[in-house]
């Protein structure tokens, strides 16, 4: 967008051995996160460049924007498994590590033969490597944010399957929790068929889950497979608010990536309201007896539209911001409610929204002033009555 004497990429934790841009070997600095590239030629506005960063050694996982979790890279030294909201790609490869700058990926990944591999986006090839190693391609077609770049090796089992829709649905689980694995997301072909009638077309050209085979607490939406830990799967079907959640994410975070990282409830809202929507199609509670119920138990003294920096990941976030959407329906009233979900992914999908992006599109929907429905819902400290 500007002309550039010197541009900066993140990498953290791996060294640097050499840059090239355009070809020609390019002095950088290298210090922490910060790799600075310093071209003899001003790149220009708008031209298209070359870089090639010639790097490695072991990734390990950081620490930013949550005390929960370290994000990035994760290994034991044979299975690994790639987790990175909100800032962890940069511990595994250079990148511009920010929502704002969406790419294309392609994955060459070389393991030991008897291990799978399960990445984002499509397997295009898989070539012997000699040596009893096994490279496998993997091309993602669809712009994606870095922090959701994600690969997965281990001892897996592939499942194979075709939605209603005609949708790839292709997923990777430990081989020892493949059949629980198989009955815990049966629904999602379903779920499928559900959202689309609400948020519109799915975004991409697959989806699917990956069960890492490690206890980690949570699930996170990796663009077109979504990676859950082991200690979710019950075999018992139990876990749909969490499948329908992180499918719901596809649309709602991955295809509308936030803007800044304060707009992290719009990610997070819109996936809860998705369980709400997703227990109501399949015969549970209406999604304001949800809203409801969430309203009663649930005390926010932070504000979903700015949970701070240290902590992204506060129940405010999801649960509030969920509630928010939920009122914004009753403010401006359900038909444009229902125009402004699949309004939401046509308008922005590919790049990045904001919470002002989101007041803009339904003062335009309804023709009403929104500024103090937001100031008060997604701003204020205090959580309002439900309307």
């Amino acid at each position: 967008t500007q002309d550039l004497d010197t541009f900066n990429l993140d990498l953290e934790g791996l060294a640097v051995e050499g840059v090239a841009v355009e070809g020609a070997d390019t002095p950088f600095q290298h210090e922490g996160r910060e790799l600075t590239i310093d071209p003899d030629a001003v790149l220009a506005t708008g031209v298209e460049t070359t870089v090639v960063v010639d790097y490695g050694g072991s990734p390990t996982p950081i620490q930013v924007g949550t005390d929960v979790f370290r994000v990035g890279w994760h290994t034991d030294g044979r299975d690994a498994y790639v987790v990175s909201e909100p800032a962890g790609a940069a511990s595994w490869f250079p990148a511009n590590d920010h929502p704002v700058d969406k790419a294309r990926f392609r994955f060459e990944v070389t393991v030991p033969s008897d291990l799978g591999v399960i990445a984002n986006g499509l397997r295009t090839t898989t070539e012997d490597a000699g040596a009893g190693r096994t490279t496998h391609v993997y091309e993602a077609s669809d712009l994606m944010a870095t922090y959701l770049a994600s690969v997965v090796i281990g001892d897996l089992v592939f499942v194979e399957e075709t939605a209603p829709t005609g949708l790839p649905l292709r997923s990777a689980y430990p081989r020892r929790l493949a059949d629980a694995a198989a009955t815990d997301f049966a629904d999602t072909a379903a779920m499928l068929e559900v959202f689309e009638r609400r948020f519109g077309p799915y975004p991409f050209e697959t989806y699917g889950h990956v069960v890492a085979d490690e206890v980690l607490g949570f699930a996170l939406e990796n663009q077109t497979v979504s990676i859950f830990g082991s200690d979710l799967v019950t075999g018992r079907g139990t876990i749909d608010a969490i499948v329908a959640h992180e499918l719901a994410h596809q649309w709602f975070g991955n295809a509308v990536s936030p803007a800044t990282w304060m707009d992290i409830w719009l990610n997070e809202g819109f996936a809860t309201y998705a369980e709400w929507v997703w227990a109501e199609a399949s015969g549970g509670r209406s999604i304001a007896e949800s809203a409801r119920a969430t309203h009663a138990r649930s005390d926010f003294g932070v504000p979903p539209g700015d949970p701070g920096p240290e902590e992204l990941f506060q129940a405010t976030v999801y649960l509030r911001g969920g509630l928010a959407l939920y009122a914004l329906s009753q403010e401006i009233g359900d038909e444009a409610f229902a125009r402004l979900l699949p309004l939401w992914v046509e308008r922005f999908g590919g790049g990045t929204a904001s919470t002002d992006d989101l007041r803009m599109l339904a003062e335009e929907l309804s023709g009403a002033d929104l500024a103090g429905f937001f100031d008060e819902w997604v701003y204020g400290a205090e959580l309002p009555p439900l309307p």
